[in-house]
């Protein structure tokens, strides 16, 4: 029997619960039909090579009038340099509805932040994993169906 092992990037980030923890004032609904454009990262042929998987959080800097990410900033690392760098890279490129964002001083009155009437933050949770057949085989869902993982953070599990 032939395994064909193939690597994923299960991005957990506008599908998963932990969007919701993002943002108190938009739900990861609303967040998805406010994402215009969201290119998933490529697997480093490297990371790949060597069966390298971790997962990570990132911190998306939006400017609200253009949708347009200014800065992407780790939160929690992959664990490698080689992935953070994919996913940042990816990241940087996502685009969102011009002018629909809600602003870090609606959702963060507390932070002192000069942009923050300009600007909007969005925490997206992030997976590079390993799979054969439709399930992982290395990485913190080992066992489980990409599908699944999918299912149950929609759900918030």
């Amino acid at each position: 029997m032939t395994y064909r092992t193939a690597f994923t990037i299960v991005m957990i980030s506008l599908l998963g619960s932990a969007l919701a923890l993002a943002s108190p004032i938009l739900t990861p609904e609303q967040w998805v039909k406010l994402a215009i454009y969201t290119p998933q990262p490529a697997y480093p042929v490297y990371a790949r090579s060597r069966h390298i998987t971790g997962d990570g959080e990132f911190r998306l800097r939006i400017q609200i009038r253009t949708g347009r990410v200014k800065e992407v900033q780790v939160k929690r690392s992959t664990g490698s340099e080689i992935l953070d760098s994919a996913a940042i890279s990816a990241l940087q490129r996502w685009r969102f509805k011009p002018g629909a964002l809600p602003a870090i001083k609606i959702e963060r009155p507390q932070l002192k932040d000069s942009l923050a009437t300009e600007d909007s933050f969005l925490n997206v949770p992030m997976s590079f994993a390993v799979t054969r057949n439709g399930v992982i085989i290395k990485g913190r869902h080992s066992g489980l169906s990409v599908h699944e993982v999918m299912s149950r953070d929609r759900q918030g599990h």
